[in-house]
């Protein structure tokens, strides 16, 4: 069995449906979100080798 580690969140804006950050790409969110949570870590991002990113829309 492989060995998991969560090694930190971040998260991006939150906005109403249709609102501000429509005009911003998921991808490019995305790789704010990246940015931001190995920005805090002392483990280079290329020690990670699988990223996971979900999404909640009530």
């Amino acid at each position: 069995m492989n060995e998991v580690f969560v090694i930190d969140g971040a998260r991006t804006p939150i906005g109403r449906y249709a609102g501000a950050p429509t005009s911003v790409r998921a991808d490019d969110l995305a790789a704010i979100e990246l940015n931001e949570a190995f920005a805090s870590q002392t483990l280079p991002a290329s020690a990670c080798s699988t990223w996971t990113s979900g999404k909640v829309m009530k």
